[in-house]
C-alpha cells in the first residue's frame, strides 16, 4: 500500500477511534446493556484497543472512561495486525468478529473479558452506524438499551478526563 494511502487512513482511523473512545464512555452513563456488562469487570481494569491509533479506557465506578495509562499495562489488550485489517471495522464495513475470525487481531488478556469488551463496542456500532451498514457487517445487531438522544448528548457534550 502507497505510504500516502497508509497515512490517510491513520489520520482517520485516529478520528474514529477518538468517537468510538466517547461512545463507549457515553453508553456506560446510558446504555443498560452496557452498564450491565460493565459489572463483570473488576474496578480498575484496563482496556488498550490499538487500530493504528490507540484507544486506552478504565472502569471507574462501574463505567468507563478514558485512560492515559501505556497500553502495556492494560489488563486486556485488542490489537488489529495493520491498519488495512482495522480501516474496513472502523468504517463499519466488517465486523470485529469478522476480523478475529480472518487473523486480524490479537488478543492479550482474559478471553472472556474481551468477549464482553466486544459486545460493548458492537452496542457502541449499533448506537453509531445505520441500520443497514450494521446489517451488511454484523453477524448480530445488538439492541439499544438506552436513549439515542441520550447517547448523542453524552458524546458531543461530555467533557472526559484521563484518569492516571
Amino acid at each position: 500500500m502507497p505510504v500516502k494511502c497508509r497515512r490517510i487512513k491513520y489520520i482517520i482511523s485516529k478520528k474514529l477511534m477518538l468517537i468510538i473512545q466517547k461512545s463507549l464512555c457515553a453508553l456506560s452513563l446510558t446504555d443498560r446493556g452496557v452498564i450491565l456488562e460493565l459489572r463483570a469487570f473488576p474496578e480498575g481494569f484496563t482496556f488498550s484497543l490499538d487500530a493504528g491509533a490507540v484507544m486506552r479506557l478504565a472502569v471507574k465506578e462501574n463505567r468507563l472512561v478514558a485512560s492515559g495509562a501505556d497500553d502495556d499495562g492494560a489488563d486486556l489488550a485488542i490489537a488489529f495486525k495493520d491498519i488495512t485489517g482495522a480501516f474496513p471495522v472502523l468504517l463499519g464495513a466488517k465486523s470485529i468478529e469478522s476480523a478475529f475470525i480472518e487473523h486480524r487481531v490479537t488478543v492479550r488478556g482474559e478471553i472472556g473479558y474481551a468477549v464482553s469488551f466486544v459486545r460493548i463496542i458492537n452496542i457502541a456500532r449499533a448506537y453509531l452506524l445505520p441500520q443497514r451498514v450494521l446489517s451488511k457487517s454484523a453477524m448480530r445487531i445488538p439492541e439499544k438499551k438506552g436513549s439515542v438522544f441520550a447517547f448523542y448528548k453524552n458524546v458531543i457534550f461530555m467533557k472526559e478526563e484521563a484518569s492516571r
